[in-house]
């Protein structure tokens, strides 16, 4: 049979057997959209759905065409048993299928890497066919399957093969054919492995994910440092997609964009923002909006000016929940007189501010404490609520000292003290700083310190929702991770521990964390959760384990950056399993598994 022929009467089995599919298809995620449902997609997502004998019909007609395509070859594969193979062509939406060829683009075996690339591959004989018809047959099953609609459009196409010219041979003509095959309103991604970089397949086997996707997340931590590998294996091939378009990934060619349909879109997140600062759009200026991952969620950066001072908000992009906001004064525009901010209030006095120098004088006075004896120096110029206001920070004769001074009339506006945990070093320094304390740590830029811990805890508390009045066992440390100097905020509440990662120059809020003592079904601040015998069945279906062949089971109820999930550990067999599952939504955030040592 010639290669043209094939790949007709398979598309034409299809068709006759699915009339219509990518219409329906679409119509059906067009209603779903209406009704407001979304259905997000990803390599954890865990399927319950029970196939429809459409569905199965699809497969079977495809299937018999298939071994009929093959049967010509059927001599030829008994005849060489010991077929090499040439390469190894992955397929990943989220069922991750692997096609090893051989000989003329042969097809010598089809792989099934998960559950739902069993399903999709459910009586199908791909052996024998060429690989570009077996392809073609796989993303029709995709297709009607649901795998890939207009809120999950993202096809990644990875070749491996010892030979240049095979690899390039064949993306090219997969992801060729591929566009050709979907048409608009589609992405296909492609690329060649690397098998160079041995770093790829350890990622691979740490997370259970495919050579080709691990790869994918490779280059995009390597082009944007920010992200964590680990974190964007949770993520499909669409977010992935969508995350390469606005970084600059080696090695991938991208036809079409990735949907951002399931998403909120820049609009709506822009108001969100400008709402939650109480702006408007018309008071704002110079508004910037990007979709970025952060934190294990995708969130839309807002970016502003209002009210003269620089705003950053981050709302997530399915939610529309505010995850994280920051903002902090502009710089002040030079003039021909003193230097004000440039968001003085109308009739502001308008003398030179004090040095640093001179309020800390003014906060040793008010602690009553030599200049000698102060160390740990932190001092900074802000803008609160339209005075200009420096914060300073020391320890001194062990104690901790706070002490906020109004910078034009020298007024201590606040005081704050309490006793350190350990004596003063011994050597601590023996004169007093100058306008630029010789102690500031060298992440901060020039002229700018830290917030406090006074400030960190504020914005903890503004952001949970609570005054401080109503937290106890509040605890406060300030530490260094990354390069990035933070404040630990740790309170409770009710019964919930709370715990936030504050960056200590700009006030942002790098992570948070909610954590509650209660566990089972049931609801938290009318949140209806799926149970924890749900939550084993998903994390046991997720790691293709039963009940009795697993031990050492540990589960609990959480809040992770507003999320409610369930953590599960078990251990089976050499390995040691680590699952989070979404409390509300049964979805699969984070798999690990590990040797136990």
């Amino acid at each position: 049979m010639k290669d043209g022929f094939e790949k007709q009467i398979i598309k034409e089995a299809f068709e006759a057997a699915v009339p219509d599919i990518k219409a329906s298809v679409l119509e059906d995620c067009r209603k779903q959209t209406k009704r407001g449902k979304v259905i997000k997609m990803s390599d954890n997502t865990v399927k319950t759905n029970k196939r429809k004998p459409l569905w199965k019909a699809a497969l079977a007609a495809a299937a018999a065409l298939v071994l009929l395509v093959g049967a010509g070859f059927a001599v030829n594969r008994i005849a060489h048993k010991e077929a090499v193979p040439e390469a190894v062509v992955m397929i990943d939406v989220n069922p991750s299928i692997e096609l090893t060829v051989g000989k003329e683009d042969r097809v010598l075996a089809a792989r099934a890497n998960n559950g739902d690339a069993v399903a999709v591959l459910e009586g199908m004989d791909l052996t024998g066919s060429r690989v570009n018809v077996a392809v073609n047959a796989v993303i029709g099953a995709m297709l009607r399957g649901g795998y890939l609609n207009e809120l999950a459009n993202s096809v990644l196409i990875s070749v491996e093969s010892s030979s240049q010219e095979v690899c390039s041979r064949l993306r090219e003509t997969l992801s060729g054919d591929l566009r050709d095959l979907l048409e608009s309103g589609f992405a296909v991604l492609s690329q060649t492995i690397d098998e160079s970089d041995g770093s790829v397949g350890l990622l691979a086997e740490e997370y259970g994910v495919t050579l080709g996707k691990a790869q994918l997340i490779s280059k995009l931590a390597q082009a944007n440092p920010a992200y964590e590998p680990a974190a964007l294996t949770a993520l499909s091939i669409n977010e992935l997609g969508i995350l390469s378009h606005s970084n600059a990934v080696t090695n991938l060619r991208a036809y079409g964009e990735s949907s951002t349909g399931a998403y909120i879109g820049e609009e709506n997140a822009e108001r969100i923002a400008l709402e939650y600062v109480g702006a408007s759009a018309d008071e704002a200026e110079r508004i910037r909006t990007e979709l970025e991952f952060e934190h294990g969620r995708m969130v839309y950066e807002v970016e502003f000016d209002w009210n003269g001072s620089e705003y950053e908000v981050d709302v997530d992009a399915v939610t529309g929940e505010v995850t994280g906001s920051a903002h902090e004064p502009q710089d002040p525009k030079p003039t021909s007189g003193p230097a004000q901010p440039t968001d003085a209030p109308a009739g502001a006095a308008t003398e030179k501010p004090m040095s640093a120098a001179e309020a800390l004088a003014k906060a040793y006075e008010r602690a009553g404490v030599s200049a000698n004896d102060a160390y740990d120096i932190e001092t900074e110029l802000e803008r609160d609520d339209g005075r200009l206001v420096w914060s300073c920070e020391f320890k001194a004769n062990g104690r901790e000292y706070e002490c906020d001074i109004d910078a034009l009339t020298g007024e201590v506006l606040s005081f704050e003290s309490e006793k350190l945990p350990s004596p003063k070093p011994t050597s601590a320094p023996t004169a007093a700083p100058t306008s630029k304390p010789s102690q500031k740590p060298t992440d901060a830029p020039s002229g700018q310190e830290y917030i406090g811990r006074s400030a960190a805890l504020t914005v903890a508390l503004k952001d949970a929702g609570l005054e401080k009045s109503d937290v106890h066992d509040i605890d406060i440390e300030r530490e260094t991770r990354n390069g990035v100097v933070v404040y630990e905020v740790d309170f409770e509440h009710d019964g919930w521990e709370y715990d936030y990662v504050i960056n200590a120059r700009t006030g942002k809020i790098i992570e948070k964390h909610r954590e509650h003592d209660g566990g089972g079904s049931g609801s938290n601040d009318g949140v209806n959760f799926i149970g924890e015998a749900a939550a084993w069945r998903i994390a046991l279906e997720r790691a293709g384990l039963t009940e009795s062949q697993i031990r050492g089971r540990e589960i609990e109820l959480d809040c992770d950056n507003g999320t409610y999930c369930y953590e599960l550990e078990f251990r089976s067999g050499k390995y040691e399993y680590e699952v989070k599952i979404n409390a509300v939504t049964g979805a699969v955030m984070k798999f690990e598994r590990e040797t136990d040592d």
